[in-house]
């Protein structure tokens, strides 16, 4: 969290796609209000076009933990 309440991100992985992932989320979220951050679904990301919600999909899955990650986090 920065001087302003705002929470600041980063990440890597050795992963190529997750890291993509990674950086997606953190474009989306870095500098957010932790409210904010932590109000976020997963299935609000299905614009991001990485996989249909609901189905067992393991891009899906990386988006679900990537995100439920960067809220345990906040």
């Amino acid at each position: 969290m920065n001087e302003v309440g705002r929470i600041r991100f980063r990440a890597d992985s050795d992963s190529e796609i997750s890291k993509g992932f990674c950086s997606c989320l953190i474009w989306m979220l870095d500098g957010a209000e932790a409210g904010e951050v932590l109000v976020v679904k997963t299935w609000d990301l299905q614009d991001v076009n990485v996989g249909i919600y609901g189905k067992v999909n393991l891009r899906v899955n990386t988006w679900h933990n990537v995100l439920l990650a960067m809220q345990r986090k906040t």
